[in-house]
């Protein structure tokens, strides 16, 4: 048997934690990630990290593997929590003005450690006619600073990083034995994926020192504690949309919600603003396939999730990978 050779296309959160779960698996292996993006170019960089992912309607083949993916990403994450890579515990509060679905999961009320009904004086201290709410402590995941740390530990630990743009999968086939595809909204030229279409993200980074909380209010509007005196303000989930250059009735949008929510943001300084596009697919898609000669491992499709789920769909599509070696020659 020869050396294993892996692929892993897309170095966002999902190629990166993927490729850490490759080395975890198969330490002899040699390992590689390809991608045209890294770190700040990448999506994950902007993402606000809060680990909230059925609330946005992230779900994967079954129920059961969804719960699995989440109860693995919150423990994941939970070793690094306070270790300088960008995790730290987080409380606050959902809320909602129409039905309780919307700030409230059965599946999260589970997993994560405080999971419980806000209290009529809780929801009195936010404008607006809250008749729901849920009071959470979760994680925030931040992927400025989390993606360096973890490429600094997968090329110590020997995976080799090359910056290119692949045109077509069958590039890759006389390179590598089996190839992860995190190429996320990529994936749809790439693979042919009709179901997956952008899902457009703004937010504005705030300066908000008083903000020691944060609040998710009905399905757009939210805001999150950043760190050092600063928070993400959002948002938006603009389906279908491609463009990628701040707009101004976006941000306005924006900052009208979250002050009305917090009063004392109605004159904050905007730090800086991003704008990405989000893979979003009905169900995230981790599948194995065989190209030609070469196996793929699709591992993409998170939506407004993958720094949340990463570690979770990661760890399963790694499983799929051992099953489809040992059907093969390898």
């Amino acid at each position: 048997m020869g050396v294993l050779k892996v692929g892993v296309l897309g170095a966002g959160i999902v190629g990166l934690v993927s490729a850490e779960e490759v080395v975890k698996t198969f330490p002899s292996a040699d390992v590689t990630i390809i991608a045209d993006k890294f770190l700040m170019d990448t999506t994950s960089d902007g993402a606000a990290g809060l680990f909230m992912p059925v609330l946005y309607n992230f779900s994967a083949k079954t129920d059961d593997l969804t719960r699995e993916i989440i109860k693995e990403s919150y423990e994941y994450y939970s070793n690094f929590i306070n270790k300088n890579c960008g995790v730290t515990e987080a409380y606050g509060f959902l809320l909602s003005d129409t039905t309780k679905e919307v700030c409230y999961s059965d599946m999260l009320s589970t997993i994560l450690p405080i999971y419980r009904d806000a209290t009529e004086e809780e929801l009195l201290e936010y404008p607006g006619n809250w008749r729901y709410g849920t009071y959470v402590k979760t994680l925030i995941t931040k992927g400025r600073n989390f993606m360096p740390s973890c490429l600094k530990r997968l090329k110590e630990s020997g995976v080799k990083v090359i910056k290119k743009t692949v045109q077509n999968i069958n590039e890759l086939e006389n390179k590598f034995d089996v190839v992860i595809n995190c190429s996320g909204i990529g994936a749809a030229e790439l693979f042919n994926d009709t179901s997956l279409v952008p899902l457009r993200g703004q937010i504005v980074k705030a300066r908000s020192p008083e903000v020691d909380k944060f609040i998710l209010a009905g399905e757009e509007t939210y805001i999150i504690p950043y760190g050092h005196g600063v928070s993400t303000l959002g948002g938006t989930h603009q389906l279908g949309h491609y463009d990628t250059a701040i707009r101004k009735h976006d941000t306005q949008g924006i900052l009208n919600r979250c002050s009305a929510l917090l009063p004392q943001l109605k004159n904050t300084q905007i730090l800086w603003e991003w704008a990405g596009l989000r893979p979003y697919r009905h169900s995230v898609r981790i599948e194995k396939e065989k190209i030609r000669k070469l196996k793929v491992i699709h591992n993409y499709g998170h939506g407004g999730v993958g720094v949340s789920t990463a570690p979770g769909t990661s760890k399963y599509a790694v499983l799929l990978m051992e099953e489809m070696l040992k059907n093969s020659k390898l």
